[in-house]
């Protein structure tokens, strides 16, 4: 359901994130609500309900290849979510950096105390959370800051410098290094819809694919030339996969080959990406705007509307879509907005001890977040996992 760059990569909302969806969920990004069975009538029930659509407006977007197009789906009841208070599960320095969830009682976070330090990873067991073979995560000094479990038997976590390892649902065993043309270049995400197809994207535009046994060479999205990187990606399926980047454009992968680039947001930048079905995508930018793909064309951007800049705003950093009625969003400042089909609410703390990661305080040298909330993975309208660099997880659960 999985944007995060080498200093886990983040945009702040309201004006100008993670690598954190998140081609992040499903198959497609952190988690597999695709491959999930629906716990609850209720949840059948969200994913019954079609995805008619409703006109969408909106401002004029320069350089635009895209047609105006209905996309939202039809209203239903918003989920409600009740949240859990934050529970520190790493104490590292940096804490965590990226969660992914593929069912409720499956979830892998990893994090990293930064560079030349061991990274950790936790995982979930449907009640409580355990460390994992952290020597192994000892073998690259970038840290491992990226993680994505298409099932509970696959996990593939890449670090900031190409270092891959892989989950056997078992134990880490290490995979083949993720070869960048340049060394300076940094993974900014990785996406795997199943365990013989994952996807990682960089800061520079490449997008190198796993087969279940090596990696591609790279698929540059324009080729020799600096493109705006590949900020977040989402993969449904192995021949659907849509990256977002700083450029405002959309590049979409076919099973074979990248799209050219789509300026679907007027050059703002786009910082997250989920896709739960190769017929809808949300994809959310560093201007409070939101842009949903419909399975033939890319929606105008419409604002969000719920999130107030201020004179030090937060970050949008991830956003988890297990269904296209439903998704969640989390800001730097330990907030989430959630989406019903329609529309977003309004912000609802979830981690009171990231209040104050907001505009420079949040933030490295670079721009990138380095510190707040850092990911969040849905595999279910009723069960959601959100982690922060306070080492600490939340968990929000359906109401009722």
């Amino acid at each position: 359901m999985g944007s995060k760059k080498p200093a886990q990569v983040g945009q702040r909302y309201g004006t100008a994130m993670a690598l954190r969806v998140p081609l992040a969920g499903g198959p497609q990004d952190k988690g597999a609500p695709g491959l999930v069975r629906a716990p609850l009538v209720a949840v059948m029930a969200f994913l019954i309900i079609g995805t008619a659509a409703c006109s969408s407006g909106g401002h004029p977007q320069a350089h635009r290849t895209t047609t105006t197009t209905s996309a939202t789906p039809t209203t239903v009841k918003s989920v409600q979510l009740q949240w859990s208070a934050p529970q520190q599960i790493d104490t590292n320095l940096n804490g965590l950096g990226d969660v992914s969830c593929p069912t409720v009682s499956f979830c892998v976070a990893v994090g990293s105390t930064g560079p030349g330090v061991v990274s950790s990873a936790f995982i979930w067991n449907g009640t409580s959370w355990s460390a994992t073979a952290p020597q192994l995560f000892a073998q690259d000094p970038s840290g491992y800051d990226h993680i994505s479990c298409p099932s509970a038997s696959f996990c593939l976590t890449g670090a900031v410098d190409g270092g891959a390892l892989i989950w056997d649902g078992t134990s880490w065993s290490a995979s083949s290094q993720i070869r960048w043309p340049d060394g300076n270049d940094g993974i900014t995400n990785v996406a795997c819809a199943t365990a013989s197809f994952c996807v990682a994207g960089d800061e520079d535009g490449d997008i190198r694919v796993w087969n279940g046994t090596s990696w591609s060479i790279d698929h540059q999205v324009v080729p020799g030339t600096t493109s705006g990187g590949a900020h977040a990606v989402s993969c449904p399926s192995a021949s659907f996969c849509v990256a977002v980047n700083v450029l405002g454009n959309a590049i979409v992968w076919n099973g074979s080959s990248l799209s050219a680039p789509d300026d679907i947001d007027g050059r703002n930048d786009l910082s997250a990406v989920s896709c739960p079905s190769v017929s809808f995508c949300m994809a959310l930018d560093d201007n409070d705007d939101w842009v949903v793909w419909n399975g033939t064309s890319w929606s105008v951007p419409q604002p969000i509307g719920t999130l107030s800049p201020g004179p030090d705003p937060g970050f949008i950093n991830w956003v988890s879509c297990p269904t296209a009625s439903f998704c969640v969003a989390v800001t730097s400042d330990g907030n989430a907005i959630v989406w019903n089909g329609t529309s977003w609410s309004a912000p609802q703390s979830i981690d009171p001890n990231l209040v104050n990661a907001r505009g420079p305080a949040a933030t490295s040298g670079n721009g990138h977040l380095f510190l707040g909330m850092k990911s969040v993975s849905c595999p279910t309208v009723s069960f959601c996992v959100a982690v922060g660099s306070d080492g600490s997880v939340v968990i929000g659960r359906q109401a009722g």
